[in-house]
This record gives C-alpha cells, sequence and structure tokens, in this order.
C-alpha cells in the first residue's frame, strides 16, 4: 500500500506559540484509510514547527508498521518548506543550531522507515495542496492539548 504524509508546521510570532501538523492518506485525499495528527509546541521558530510536523507524521507510519496495522510498500512525504525538504534530501546543509537535533530526529526516523524495506522519496508541493496539514497545524496552537 502507498501512503502519503503531508506536513506543516505554524508558527505565530517566529518564534511564537506553534503547532505540528501531519495528514496521512493512502492516496491524495483518500479516505480509506487516513490519519489527521496535530500538536500544540509551544513557543517555537516555524522552521522548528515544520520539522514537529514530519516527525510526528513519521513517527504515526512507524507506529502502523511496527503494529501490523496496514502494509505499507512505498512512503510519499509533501511539504510546503522547500528548506526542510532540500535539507532532508541533502541539497542544504542545516546551519540552524535551533533545527540541527530535529533534523537528526527525522533522519533517524527515516532510516528506521528505510530498514523496513519501505521505499520513500520526500518532495515539496505547494502550500495550496497542503491545506490539511496546515489546518491541523493551527489546530495544534489552538488546542494546547491535544495529539490525535
Amino acid at each position: 500500500m502507498k501512503i502519503i504524509l503531508y506536513f506543516d508546521g505554524a508558527s505565530r510570532g517566529n518564534p511564537g506559540i506553534a503547532g505540528a501538523g501531519a495528514y496521512l492518506c493512502t492516496e491524495p485525499f483518500s479516505n480509506e484509510y487516513e490519519w489527521k495528527l496535530r500538536k500544540f509546541l509551544g513557543n517555537k521558530t516555524n522552521n522548528q514547527a515544520e520539522y514537529y510536523g514530519i516527525i510526528i507524521g513519521l513517527k504515526k507510519v512507524i507506529e502502523l508498521i511496527e503494529g501490523n496495522i496496514i502494509s505499507i510498500r512505498e512512503l510519499v512525504i509533501r511539504g510546503d518548506s522547500q528548506l526542510i525538504i532540500r535539507q532532508i534530501n541533502g541539497q542544504y546543509k542545516v546551519k540552524s543550531k535551533n533545527i540541527v537535533d530535529l533534523f537528526s530526529q527525522s533522519k533517524i526516523l527515516l532510516n528506521k522507515i528505510k530498514y523496513y524495506g519501505i521505499k520513500f522519496r520526500v518532495e515539496h508541493i505547494y502550500r495550496t495542496l497542503n491545506k490539511i496539514a496546515d489546518q491541523l497545524a493551527n489546530q495544534g496552537i489552538d488546542n494546547e492539548n491535544n495529539i490525535s
């Protein structure tokens, strides 16, 4: 099965109150299988929030794999942050000290997914195609005590 992970982060103030969101589905906007995740982050930059978005999404993918909930053969990861996408894909170096650890966590999770034999790719999409993850990131800000 092919899973698509859309991720986003939001920060009101940059740095400011922040949230992360991730939307997973079997095909673009299919509801056969879908998971909506959001998380309140407290005071973070927008780039930190973006990384948290991909991290909560990848953790969910690993949970699905390890729990034998669904059989995943391919993972497509999509986000609207060119910086994050290019860092993950190795096109840009990570220079900001406040995201180095988050970048490392993301790479560890991706290596774990690779270990399970799942092919993945990370690609940039336009903001207009990332509305659900954006909405979830903003809900994360608005609803401080949640992750669903």
